[in-house]
């Protein structure tokens, strides 16, 4: 039974680098269970990386994820597959590929096939269910168009509907906003809120938009160069004296928010975390020096014995059962 106190889904310490940046450099925050959290901050912040911790598509560097209190990363593939059952994603992009739609499928078979996947229910039902979905988002009269003719504003109304199709517990969706426009974004936050209001679940939100933001948080993280700088309720947090906050907030051009590209660019790959003593030496790396060690060892210093040769097989062969388990089966 899930214990009602225990955080939805929340992020410990999350280091993340890709190529030579940090992306995120220990980032905390906890969405509170059946509430809806928006994540909020300027591009290239990390929300997106934040959204595929969150949906197991990516495992950090250092730190943990936990959904319903347990760890992303000590899960096994059969686990990890029950869980994405309970999961509705809408990615981050507009179009077909950025919204991940089938484009093999017609608009109806892609919410049917999520439904399919998640439900088990008669075809019947599903096509009922899909079309109810399709209709809330003004595309009924779309149901047996290709993905490829739509636009980027309705390719992702077709994936909003597809992810909240199964009433998910945790709805997550990851730049509403993108290649909508206003009037359409704005129906959309009223059918999101209508949603929840009427299932429940945890919703884990993120956009650009502070007007979507208003709309739809309870609970707001606002991100800044790789960390979380305010989180709370939302009033609290569009409320909040944090400089950075106020000019994101506001939209001010002047403030802490400098122009650039990436927040951490420039940061050498895989740096000491702040605050943290020593130096990262990635997991692989270190136990290939170790069994280097062993190895060179034995062959120096060893009598030629046979089951020395046979014990150093069995080292390796450990070691490279384990560095598969952690490193590629589960990533």
């Amino acid at each position: 039974m899930t214990n009602l106190e225990v955080p939805a889904v929340e992020l410990i310490d999350v280091h993340t680098a890709f190529d030579d940046t940090w992306v995120l450099r220990g980032v905390n925050f906890a969405a509170p269970r059946g509430r809806i959290t928006v994540l909020v901050g300027p591009s290239g912040v990390g929300k997106t990386t934040c959204i595929r911790h969150i949906t197991g598509l990516l495992f950090p560097d250092m730190g943990d994820v936990l959904v319903d209190g347990q760890s992303r990363g000590q899960m096994r593939k059969p686990e990890h597959a029950a869980l994405a059952r309970r999961f509705g994603v809408l990615l981050q992009g507009s179009g077909i590929y950025g919204s991940a739609l089938f484009a093999s499928m017609t608009v109806l078979e892609n919410v049917m096939f999520q439904l399919r996947a998640v439900t088990g229910r008669p075809e019947e039902e599903l096509r009922e269910r899909a079309l109810e979905r399709l209709k809330e988002v003004g595309l009924a009269d779309h149901a047996d168009a290709m993905p490829a003719v739509l636009s980027a504003g309705m390719s992702k109304r077709v994936a909003l509907a597809r992810a909240l199709a199964a009433d998910p517990d945790f709805a997550v969706l990851d730049s509403i906003d993108d290649g909508v426009d206003p009037v359409r974004l704005g129906r959309l936050c009223d059918l999101i809120r209508a949603h929840h209001e009427k299932l429940g679940g945890t919703y884990i939100i993120t956009t650009h938009d502070m007007d979507v933001a208003r709309r739809l948080a309870d609970h707001v993280v606002v991100l800044w160069d790789g960390r979380v700088v305010e989180e709370g309720p939302a009033d609290q947090v569009f409320g909040s004296n944090s400089a950075e906050v106020r000019q994101f907030v506001t939209g001010d051009v002047t403030g802490p928010l400098a122009l650039r590209s990436d927040p951490g660019a420039g940061q050498a790959y895989r740096p000491r975390p702040p605050g943290e003593a020593g130096i990262y030496i990635p997991i692989p790396l270190a136990i290939g020096v170790t069994l280097a060690v062993i190895t060179g060892s034995v062959l120096v210093l060893g009598n030629g014995n046979p089951w020395e040769v046979v014990v150093l097989v069995l080292v390796w062969a450990a070691a490279a059962v384990f560095v598969t388990v952690r490193f590629v089966r589960t990533r």
